[in-house]
């Protein structure tokens, strides 16, 4: 059965913690975690939700191959996700990558990383990078050592946890302010871009999931040009 880790990069003692918690942890107002939990299982995972803590995470440490999926908050072109979306923590790219060090990330890990964060596959408008969060983060990894992984970041809003949509119960890209029956760009599955670090410069390309095409011609994405992102 394939391994699959939901991990937490935020600072146990940071002043949004409780924010955070209340949004993703299993005695959370909303059991976030949980909810993605039991609908990787429905897909044939075994799966562990894991909180950052300075500490080494045995879960975490134990992974050959598999997925991990850092949570957080994202904005297209920002360097950091968020803890909550009350003032939450700004964790940066390298941050997250410290983090999952200290926490016995294997640098032989072959698995999938997946940067589970809102527009985190998209380059910034005015006022941020026009670099994807996923590129800066696998880039970052990619030249610290960690070269036998793949790297995953998402175009559009994701849902935080599965909900009915088209495809029935899923996690999907969607639109919240778009009218009743606009709202979806597709599923996380269609949504999801792979990054690929290059050997010699550590430039990266990106290729939208081929299997299930995201953007179509009326979608506010259609700009993203997510085969040289």
């Amino acid at each position: 059965m394939a391994k699959a880790l939901i991990f937490m990069p935020f600072d146990p003692n940071h002043s949004s913690i409780q924010r955070c918690r209340s949004e993703y942890a299993n005695d959370g107002k909303y059991e976030k975690n949980k909810k993605v939990k039991e609908f990787l299982v429905k897909k044939g995972y075994s799966v562990m939700i894991e909180w950052y803590s300075g500490k080494k995470l045995p879960y975490l440490q134990s992974l050959d191959t598999g997925a991990i999926y850092i949570r957080g908050h994202g904005i297209a072109g920002d360097h950091s996700i968020i803890s909550s979306s009350q003032l939450g923590e700004e964790v940066s790219y390298d941050t997250v990558f410290e983090r999952l060090l200290e926490s016995g990330l294997k640098q032989t890990f072959q698995g999938h990383i997946h940067c589970y964060n809102c527009h985190s596959a998209e380059p910034g408008k005015k006022g941020f990078s026009k670099v994807p969060y996923a590129r800066m983060f696998a880039d970052h990894m990619f030249s610290r050592g960690y070269k036998s992984c793949k790297f995953y970041g998402y175009l559009g809003p994701l849902d935080s946890f599965p909900k009915d949509g088209s495809k029935g119960k899923d996690i999907y890209s969607r639109d919240p302010y778009a009218d009743k029956g606009k709202q979806e760009y597709g599923t996380w599955d269609e949504a999801r871009v792979s990054f690929k670090p290059t050997v010699n410069n550590y430039t990266l390309t990106g290729t939208v999931n081929a299997a299930a095409p995201l953007i179509k011609a009326n979608d506010p994405l259609k700009s993203i040009k997510v085969l040289n992102v």
